[in-house]
């Protein structure tokens, strides 16, 4: 019983998760190694709703500049604090 288990959970963390994300997310960068790849698909997979769900639907235009040179994790930072987007690192995670 222990063992299907095992069995099951090896599954969906090496085949399942990372077919669910290249599913919604599109297929992962070639340069990913095989960790990387299973990791984020992980990531993505957990963060699913916040990454595809509007934050505030009703919300009104809001301006939005990015700066040359400004980091990702500054504009992802900014993005969720107006409101914009409901998680920085979720976004950071897709954007690799």
């Amino acid at each position: 019983m222990v063992g299907c288990v095992i069995a099951f959970g090896a599954y969906m963390l090496l085949v399942n998760i990372p077919g669910q994300a290249e599913h919604t997310f599109g297929p992962p960068t070639p340069r990913l190694s095989y960790f990387q790849r299973i990791y984020l698909s992980q990531r993505l997979t957990s963060d699913q709703d916040e990454l595809t769900t509007a934050h505030n639907p009703f919300q009104e235009e809001v301006p939005f500049q990015i700066e040359v040179g400004e980091t990702t994790y500054s504009i992802t930072n900014h993005l969720e604090q107006l409101g914009l987007i409901q998680n920085a690192a979720a976004l950071r995670y897709y954007m690799v």
